[in-house]
């Protein structure tokens, strides 16, 4: 698994995603059982494993148990499927959209859940809120369902005090978050620290992309 790590660091992934990779691993192997993880927006770029891949290695190799992945393209779905071959055993691909997939779930189901990993609807820096409200939906429809030991990890959010560049039509943009957290779980953070979870520090970084992880208080 070290090596696993190792490779990450040379790859595209990000300080605050690799420390957190880290620490659900560890956590999810100290379960001692098989465990169930949901993800939304599938893994499906370059050669990389991304959360798809390196779950489902921790799955396959480690813990047993079964990663749900959903997204509403049939084409990042195929093209993840080609880059995760070597785990397709442990991972079942649904097509649509995720809020409705999630509610189409049964309770049960929901409640055997030990990690939700939330990176849908990529986030527009000029136009934040669709992307976070579609997390936030996502959230609501299985947070009262969830077992409450369950982690929640979402990805692409920046803190107060941050600047970002970005390149579109051939030209440098800058987007400074001034006072606010933006990302594609800026509303799901106050809604989560009002119902007693708290948000991870130690995978968080000042100035960086970060994947925000909750669990209960």
């Amino acid at each position: 698994m070290k090596d696993f790590i190792n490779d990450l660091k040379k790859q595209s992934f990000g300080p605050s995603r690799i420390l957190f990779i880290k620490k659900a691993f560890d956590y999810l192997i100290s379960l001692n059982r098989p465990v169930n993880i949901l993800e939304t927006g599938c893994h499906h770029y370059y050669d990389e494993p991304g959360f798809t891949g390196s779950f489902a290695y921790l799955i396959k190799n480690y813990t047993k148990g079964n990663l749900l992945s959903i997204d509403i393209s049939f084409d990042s779905i195929r093209a993840s499927k080609n880059l995760n071959k070597n785990f397709i055993d442990v991972i079942d691909y649904v097509c649509g959209d995720s809020v409705s997939v999630i509610n189409s779930l049964s309770d049960e189901f929901v409640r055997c859940v030990d990690l939700f990993i939330l990176d849908s609807y990529d986030l527009d820096y000029e136009n934040q809120h669709p992307s976070a409200n579609h997390h936030l939906k996502e959230l609501l429809s299985f947070f009262h369902r969830m077992n409450p030991h369950a982690w929640i990890a979402i990805d692409d959010n920046f803190l107060p005090g941050t600047w970002i560049e970005w390149k579109k039509n051939n030209k440098i943009f800058r987007f400074e978050t001034n006072e606010k957290i933006v990302g594609k779980g800026s509303y799901c953070d106050s809604y989560l620290k009002n119902c007693d979870f708290q948000r991870d520090e130690t995978v968080v970084i000042p100035g960086e992309r970060n994947i925000f992880l909750y669990f209960k208080s």
